[in-house]
């Protein structure tokens, strides 16, 4: 399609987990990205932590990725960041996603 661009962001697993082969054949379909931001999951749910530590070795296989680690992060938000579930965001928490997300790309 022509279809160009510098920077991916990408933010899955939260909602069940994710299959390796399935997170190959995305990152395969965004080699010619320079920048793909993968962010990590932030729930109570026994599929976050091995699709966060799949998410957090990916820069070892795929060069052009770099994490951005909302569940490590998200500690460090100050104010109204999370819902009463924990997991979605609320007012404060848009900003400072936000800010990790650019943070990761190097434009903050």
């Amino acid at each position: 399609l022509g279809v160009t661009m510098d920077a991916a962001v990408v933010h899955l697993g939260t909602n069940g987990p994710i299959k390796k082969e399935t997170m190959d054949r995305l990152l395969r379909a965004l080699v010619d990205v320079p920048k793909v931001v993968m962010v990590t999951g932030k729930a109570n749910r026994g599929w976050t932590e091995p699709n966060n530590t799949m998410i957090r070795d990916l820069p070892l296989e795929y060069p052009n990725v770099i994490v951005g680690d909302w569940e490590r992060e998200v500690q460090n938000c100050v104010g109204a960041c999370l819902t009463k579930d924990g997991i979605h965001l609320d007012t404060d928490g848009r900003v400072f996603y936000a800010e990790l997300i650019f943070r990761a790309l190097g434009r903050l």
